[in-house]
């Protein structure tokens, strides 16, 4: 770090990859509501340089624990004492070349925050790793984040809140959850657990919730962590879920999925081409569960599913004429509205192209 006689001096110089400049430019957007590089980078720093591989001495006590369950069946001595240490040199040795190899690509300064300032006055490195210079092992960390999933960094960025909520989930808690938004809605939540999606991209907290300060009755909702602003604990009333709940909060979950319990299931009627039916087959991505199915007189299929509009839209908005909506009229006009809107936009740019006639073909069947 740079020497300032005083934190509010203090400026740090970081030599980001090009990888990890855009990454940390996408992620301010992605996951803050406030959009900062110096706030993100200081997020990455404070949530992840302790369990960071960069943090050399720490992966190699981690690394130690799991190895010593692994080679319980070699008698203790000296032999095994060997092998562990030829074992830890090697994986210091991997783990000192990649966090000592990441390209050189944007240059800037910026005030780590005082939490991070703190921990790096008192940053040592005891065995050079790093040659003694700060900005290199906050460099490792931060080229080590960008290499990550999307779902992975996520959870470094809301590590904490992640940490608090699962700790109300543990202690059966009562929750007063505030949303980031204008209006900072507030929801009581009683927690049952933390998940992914199907497609591991968004963590989830999934509970029994009702708006707070309300006598209305629980019901089973999901709430995407990033869009918490604010976790408060509170002995109102109890957090604990009943085994009928569990259930049925288990049952809408297989039913709906983790990204539509916000909303209430209703009957989906969808008419499906002997194409959309193949489509509806083959992707599983948001795929909703079908209650009944019957082969119409014409050669196509009609389905009726138990899920929210949600859930529909997203999944059968792209099949195109593949799929006609016949329930519920909303949904229906919803889905011609959109089209409709997307016709629009290719006779302005001219002539009609093929892709806006198959557009209108659609909205005719619809109609």
């Amino acid at each position: 770090m740079d020497c300032y006689s005083s934190y509010y001096e203090a400026r740090q110089h970081l030599n980001l990859s090009e990888l990890a400049f855009e990454i940390i430019e996408n992620d301010k957007t992605a996951f803050l509501e406030k959009q900062s590089r110096q706030r993100i980078i200081n997020m990455i720093l404070r949530n992840y340089m302790d369990c960071a591989d960069a943090a050399i001495d720490n992966a190699l006590a981690r690394y130690r624990e799991e190895l010593l369950p692994r080679l319980l069946s070699i008698p203790d001595g000296e032999a095994k004492s060997s092998l562990i240490s030829c074992l830890v040199d090697a994986y210091r040795q991997e783990l000192l070349d990649t966090a000592t190899a990441y390209p050189k690509g944007r240059a800037f300064k910026m005030q780590l925050d005082k939490a991070n300032y703190n921990t790096m006055m008192e940053w040592k490195d005891e065995n050079g790793y790093y040659e003694g210079i700060p900005g290199r092992f906050l460099k490792a960390v931060i080229e080590e984040y960008a290499r990550k999933t999307a779902y992975e960094r996520e959870g470094i960025l809301l590590r904490e809140i992640i940490e608090e909520l699962q700790s109300c989930i543990d202690s059966h808690q009562l929750v007063i959850i505030t949303l980031n938004g204008p209006n900072q809605v507030r929801h009581e939540v009683r927690p049952y657990f933390i998940c992914a999606d199907p497609g591991c991209n968004y963590h989830y907290l999934v509970g029994m919730t009702r708006k707070a300060g309300t006598a209305y009755p629980d019901h089973v909702a999901s709430y995407r962590i990033s869009r918490i602003n604010s976790v408060k604990r509170s002995h109102s009333r109890s957090g604990k879920i009943s085994a009928d709940q569990i259930k049925e909060i288990e049952r809408k979950l297989h039913d709906d999925g983790v990204q539509f319990l916000i909303q209430d299931s209703e009957t989906i009627s969808v008419k499906l081409t002997e194409q959309g039916k193949k489509m509806y087959e083959s992707q599983a991505h948001l795929r909703p569960l079908f209650s009944e199915r019957k082969k119409l007189p014409d050669g196509s299929w009609s389905y009726t599913f138990d899920c929210t509009q949600m859930q529909a839209e997203f999944y059968f908005f792209k099949f195109g004429a593949d799929a006609i909506i016949e329930h519920p009229l909303e949904l229906k006009e919803k889905f011609l509205s959109k089209y409709r809107d997307a016709v629009d936009i290719y006779q302005q740019q001219g002539n009609v192209n093929l892709s806006a006639n198959y557009l209108l073909g659609y909205i005719e069947q619809i109609e």
